[in-house]
């Protein structure tokens, strides 16, 4: 389940949304939601149109989650909700993110997914690509390397395991350099 915490949730509904809206995104019933604040000491305030912190004993608990169903004070507060569970709150993980911050690590993601630098690449991606270069007309040359001995064996590792040419390998690596240095 999403983690939402009391000052995040208060900070959101400052900034226009709705305690629909977000109860909806959490998969919880908007009462869930204002029940539990109430039980926190916290009151409507529909003068100033907020939710407004009445607690009679300790300080304003902004860093407690409203959402986390495995607290202990969440199972107590919630022995009476008969709300049935969302079918979308069963696929919602804990984390300690807001929605917001969710969509921006997804996004992230996805753009370092799509990034021609992305370090992840499959074997058979770079199976096609060395296909490429032996298919490629282009004249080769031979030469000689000298590299630590550490990576040298990690390489002959790699290329025992994977039985793709040394020297296919080592073009590839260092088009790659080329490319991603602009290198001329």
């Amino acid at each position: 389940m999403i983690w939402l915490l009391v000052g995040e949730f208060l900070n959101r509904i400052q900034q226009g949304e709705t305690v629909t809206g977000i109860s909806e995104a959490l998969g919880l019933h908007r009462k869930t939601l204002q029940r539990r604040l109430r039980r926190l000491g916290y009151k409507w305030d529909s003068d100033n149109l907020r939710w407004r912190w009445d607690g009679k004993e300790g300080s304003e608990p902004l860093h407690m989650s409203l959402v986390d169903m495995n607290m202990s004070w969440s199972k107590q507060l919630d022995k009476s909700d008969s709300q049935p569970m969302n079918q979308d709150k069963k696929n919602i993980i804990s984390s300690p993110f807001t929605l917001d911050e969710i969509r921006d690590l997804k996004d992230m993601l996805e753009q370092w997914r799509q990034s021609p630098d992305s370090l992840s690449v499959s074997e058979q991606d770079l199976v096609d690509r060395i296909q490429q270069i032996r298919n490629s007309e282009n004249e080769k040359v031979r030469k000689t390397i000298v590299i630590d001995h550490e990576i040298g064996d990690r390489f002959d590792d790699y290329a025992d395991k994977t039985r793709l040419n040394k020297s296919d390998l080592l073009h590839l690596a260092i088009y790659e350099l080329m490319e991603k240095y602009r290198l001329p």
